[in-house]
């Protein structure tokens, strides 16, 4: 793999688990034991015929009933409230591993098959670099919350490092199709056509991703990437173009880059 590559790639995988988190989301919907049914009244049992002294038991009060059938949805609100608020602990711990490792955790604790646990765990296995692990999380969370656009995009991500052709491509399938012209699945579309050396397609994934006015300005990381395979592809000119303008907007790994022409 081409440094200059290599570098573009690293750069992308961990930008895209702060970006992904910004992406409008679904409410979270937890799950939770049923309530138990109380026993079977008085009258039920024949309690009620034995002596007319007897105080047949009353059905709960309205009010009460209405607590009781409101208590799940009041349970699952509660837990979503709980989990939102680990979320954001945990991203404001992006440089203590540790703690982030606890918030999880905890996370899994609430709601082991949230969401939210399940995406903010690829997030950060993402900002680790451990691809692998990212990849087989990533796949997991597909499995239970196949529309979750953040682990599609770190599954194609991650495919990119550590699968052959064929699966990247599947996994750059699989995130597109939950948004057609997502650009951070193109962004990865385009690293898979580079490992395999086919640099025109590359160059072409790389600007229709460009042309996705959702992807963030400010950070340079698509127009590294297509830097990149122009200078692959020995257009140097073109090259120097697009790491100047990567560079401009913050790709630090592109401003290195320029030191080369």
């Amino acid at each position: 793999m081409k440094p200059v590559y290599a570098i573009s790639l690293i750069a992308f995988a961990f930008f895209l688990g702060r970006w992904s988190k910004q992406e409008p989301e679904l409410p979270h919907q937890a799950t939770h034991p049923p309530i138990t049914k109380p026993d079977k009244t008085p009258t039920e049992t024949g309690l009620a015929k034995a002596e007319p002294s007897v105080a047949v038991a009353a059905s709960p009060p309205p009010s009460t009933q209405s607590q009781i059938n409101h208590e799940p949805e009041l349970e699952r609100m509660d837990a979503q409230k709980q989990l939102q608020d680990l979320e954001q602990q945990l991203y404001r711990a992006h440089e203590n591993t540790s703690l982030q490792l606890h918030i999880l955790d905890q996370m899994k604790e609430i709601d082991p098959v949230s969401k939210v646990y399940h995406e903010s765990y690829v997030d950060v296995l993402s900002l680790q670099g451990d691809w692998d692990q990212v990849y087989e999380q990533a796949d997991t969370c597909l499995q239970n919350h196949p529309k979750s656009i953040r682990c599609a995009r770190h599954l194609a991500s991650s495919s990119v490092a550590t699968q052959p052709f064929d699966e990247m491509i599947a996994a750059t399938d699989r995130c597109l199709s939950i948004h057609k012209g997502d650009p951070a699945c193109l962004q990865s579309r385009g690293h898979a056509f580079m490992s395999r050396g086919d640099l025109q397609q590359a160059i072409q994934t790389f600007t229709e991703a460009l042309k996705t006015e959702s992807w963030p300005k400010n950070h340079g990381l698509l127009q590294a990437g297509l830097a990149a395979a122009f200078l692959a592809a020995g257009e140097r000119q073109q090259a120097r173009l697009m790491f100047e303008e990567a560079c401009q907007l913050g790709a630090e790994h592109a401003c290195e880059s320029l030191s080369n022409f």
